[in-house]
């Protein structure tokens, strides 16, 4: 719709232009005839050069023509390149093939039969998974990422049937009955009224698939009991079942983000059969799907969220978390003389965001990074260093420090971003010990120096661990999911936090989004074909940052990745958060089969059995969309 506009407005301004000179030939017809005839007897007789002149006279009007249509032209692609989709088309106009394969639908329509009594779904939503290509670990410290949005998802058929009498009697109301496509995964019933009175506390510890679309529907219920003028949910409620099967091919622990596709979707079917999408963006939905993840403890930066909803087919995002989210459309850069795919291999190895002691990997991290950067805070002497609470705040306040007209350090330029970036990096090295610091050290280093001159009470109850780990959490952890129970365990277990190696990933990475996105935007002016090798240099050393700094690899995931380097691929990076889980690599077109036979032969070849998409290829791909029934229902028929 919008570029149509844009042909119109091309069209308008050809026609102001003929019509401006048009009039501009009557009005002077008389004056300019005469002197157009002189200068043109007079050109006729000059040289070659002057008769260039001449037809130029001639033509004038049609060049001045061509120079307008040329200019909107250049509009036109820059728009088409970088505007934004429009961010508010949830329901879909129409069925593509690319949202889901007809063989795979009408899997879908049977299997809804078989499980709700022979009904037919009215609708169906699909969430995407998502690959982050360049940008790992550093969404929940403030920093922009570079993901896209994959051609895996999960599918959800739904169908609503009215209750009365005593159906709803006995039931107490509606209910949800939500199934799986997956028998490994067991069927579940829930009553909208346990839902909207259920202490949300208690979703951290349930272990049922179920719960990332429990979190959703609490989130779903407190938002829209704030947003509601009337008593209209709660008749939904009481009189309304609502069935739904959840359809996905995104394989569990694989880093693809399987749990955010499945609380992305299942927060827009909902707001759907609310009638509450109205009046609410992409980003807005995104922004409550991650306070619905973090109903399950998992504290998000929110880079998942952002790219499931807002997807856009050929486009990676360009995520930002700061001063607010937003999202921007990059194209990625493609080779003339030697095009490139991205493929996705899975090591096999189900991700753990969490280990056996519950505290250590994703939660672990937060945290590294959150008291790594008070502590780098209170070494540069910042004002307020108290209150930061990530790494980009003290970027921020270190930097806005030296503009002293200038409210904010966001509005930078890229060469401005990589130079603070660089700098910080060093301080990072010269203020933040290499060694791991223990719990007692961060504490005494945070508590013993400041500014406030405790008394001897307060001393004496620093010397409670418990109180001093309460006084942690409270000061500089405030906020996190599950923060007190971390900081126990690692008291109880002593572990070290290498506060240094985490900060310098994050910074290091930071930085290499930036020249990521800089190489993207370069290329479509220059056309490089050396674009392919620059982009997997800078893949290439994320990895080894998240290997060696932020130490979130898998022995099984090296293996994976030494294969596909082997084989051909010239990138190859964990994706997804990391221990285990997914790669992503970059591989020529022209290898792609020799790739393939290598990957099979050396790696999966080992293991007794297989998923068929353990290795596929994919491209950007759109966001969470809803289709009508009838929208497709002629391509199962």
């Amino acid at each position: 719709m919008m570029h149509c506009n844009i042909l119109k407005f091309i069209i308008f301004l050809i026609q102001i232009a003929k019509n401006g000179q048009s009039k501009h030939n009557r009005l002077n017809s008389k004056r300019e005839g005469k002197d157009r005839a002189v200068n043109c007897a007079i050109l006729k007789k000059n040289n070659n050069h002057n008769k260039n002149l001449y037809q130029a006279m001639l033509d004038w009007d049609r060049n001045i023509i061509a120079l307008v249509v040329t200019v909107v032209c250049v509009i036109l692609t820059i728009t088409w390149v970088f505007v934004k989709k429009d961010d508010n088309v949830l329901v879909q106009e129409g069925w593509t093939k690319q949202m889901c394969d007809v063989k795979r639908m009408q899997e879908i329509v049977r299997m809804f039969g078989k499980k709700f009594e022979g009904s037919k779904p009215e609708f169906m939503v699909r969430s995407p998974g998502r690959v982050n290509i360049i940008g790992e670990h550093i969404d929940y410290c403030g920093y922009s990422v570079f993901p896209m949005a994959i051609n895996k998802d999960i599918m959800f058929a739904v169908s609503l049937q009215r209750v009365t009498g005593e159906t709803a009697k006995k039931q107490n109301g509606g209910v949800f009955r939500l199934s799986n496509k997956d028998k490994a995964f067991e069927d579940i019933t829930l009553n909208w009224q346990e839902l909207c009175k259920m202490d949300r506390a208690k979703l951290l510890t349930e272990k049922h698939w179920s719960k990332y679309v429990i979190a959703a529907c609490v989130g779903v219920i407190d938002i829209v009991s704030k947003r509601a003028q009337d008593d209209s949910m709660t008749e939904f409620f009481a009189t309304t079942d609502l069935n739904v099967l959840v359809h996905g091919v995104l394989a569990k622990g694989a880093g693809l983000s399987s749990s955010a596709a499945l609380i992305c979707g299942s927060v827009v079917l909902l707001l759907y059969v609310l009638d509450q999408l109205k009046n609410l963006t992409r980003t807005d939905i995104a922004k409550l799907c991650m306070e619905c993840e973090r109903y399950v403890g998992v504290n998000t930066g929110g880079m998942d969220q952002s790219i499931v909803m807002t997807g856009r087919r050929n486009f990676a995002k360009y995520v930002s978390f700061v001063p607010h989210l937003d999202t921007a459309d990059v194209l990625l850069p493609q080779s003339k003389n030697e095009p490139y795919v991205f493929v996705i291999c899975n090591s096999l190895a189900e991700h753990q965001l969490t280990d056996d002691l519950g505290t250590r990997n994703y939660n672990m991290r937060v945290i590294e990074c959150r008291l790594a950067a008070v502590v780098l805070a209170k070494a540069l002497k910042l004002k307020d260093w108290s209150t930061v609470q990530t790494l980009r705040d003290v970027q921020d306040r270190l930097f806005q420090a030296g503009h002293k007209n200038c409210n904010h350090n966001h509005d930078i330029s890229n060469e401005e971003m990589c130079s603070q970036l660089s700098g910080l990096l060093f301080k990072c090295m010269n203020l933040l010990d290499s060694e791991p610091y223990t719990l007692e050290q961060i504490e005494q280093e945070l508590f013993d120096n400041d500014n406030d001159n405790d008394n001897a009470n307060d001393k004496e109850e620093k010397q409670d661990d418990a109180k001093l780990d309460a006084k942690l959490s409270q000061l500089f952890l405030a906020g996190l999911k599950r923060a007190d129970d971390v900081v126990a365990k690692i008291r109880q277990h002593k572990f070290k936090l290498l506060l240094q190696q985490r900060a310098l990933h994050v910074y290091s990475e930071a930085l290499r989004v930036v020249q990521f996105r800089k190489l993207c935007e370069q290329h479509l002016e220059s056309h490089n074909d050396n674009v392919v090798a620059h982009m997997s240099d800078l893949m290439n050393k994320s990895h080894l940052s998240c290997k060696e700094q932020y130490d979130c690899s898998a022995e099984q995931l090296e293996l994976l990745r030494n294969v596909c380097l082997e084989g051909g691929a010239s990138a190859c990076r964990l994706t997804g958060a990391g221990w285990g889980g997914c790669v992503i690599g970059i591989v020529k077109c022209n290898k792609l089969q020799d790739f393939k036979e290598h990957v099979q032969k050396h790696f999966y070849a080992n293991f007794p059995s297989v998923p068929l998409d353990a290795m596929f290829e994919t491209s950007p791909a759109d966001g969470v969309c809803i289709f009508k029934t009838e929208d497709f229902a002629k391509h199962i028929s």
